[in-house]
């Protein structure tokens, strides 16, 4: 018996110090999942709807906005990264610096440089896309608001690429 006893003990031991282990080696799902975007950030992809791509005189950038219509510079930006996959372009961005709480506007835009009035070609805007009705875009696009304690990932929308489909200038 006494044997038999000093078995099991040594048995549950041993499955006991195994178990602590695995479960020491676990991550914190707060502070290690790399799925949780950082505070004030929003990041995502644009699929554009076109091919008629600008490679030279400026720039496609995304950029939030605050309020709407703008009434001044966006609340932050980011240059599109391209990627091509057969005969799609798509973009990713990341928008970082931004306040917690704040309610967004995001945009795609072609910027022509130098910089003037009149050299920002608007080509997509999330919630109204490549909508060219001003009840859309002028009015009501979709507008996301930045949780306190993480940022926003996953703000996907469609734009067009080519500047002469643009749905506003200025």
């Amino acid at each position: 018996m006494k044997k038999t006893l000093l078995k099991h003990l040594t048995l549950f031991t041993i499955v006991a110090f195994v178990g602590i282990l695995i479960n020491s080696c676990g991550s914190d799902p707060v502070t290690n999942n790399p799925s949780v975007p950082d505070a004030g950030t929003m990041s995502g992809t644009i699929t554009f709807v076109d091919t008629n791509r600008i490679y030279s005189g400026g720039y496609y950038d995304v950029s939030v906005y605050s309020s709407w219509p703008p009434a001044g510079p966006p609340s932050g930006s980011d240059t599109v990264e391209f990627t091509k996959n057969g005969n799609v372009y798509t973009g990713k961005f990341k928008i970082v610096g931004l306040t917690s709480g704040a309610n967004y506007v995001t945009t795609c835009a072609w910027i022509k440089t130098p910089y003037a009035p009149g050299s920002v070609y608007l080509l997509g805007l999330r919630g109204c896309d490549t909508n060219h009705s001003p009840s859309c875009w002028a009015v009501s696009p979709k507008k996301d608001t930045l949780p306190s304690t993480q940022g926003l990932d996953n703000i996907n929308f469609i734009s067009w690429i080519d500047t002469t489909k643009k749905i506003s200038q200025f």
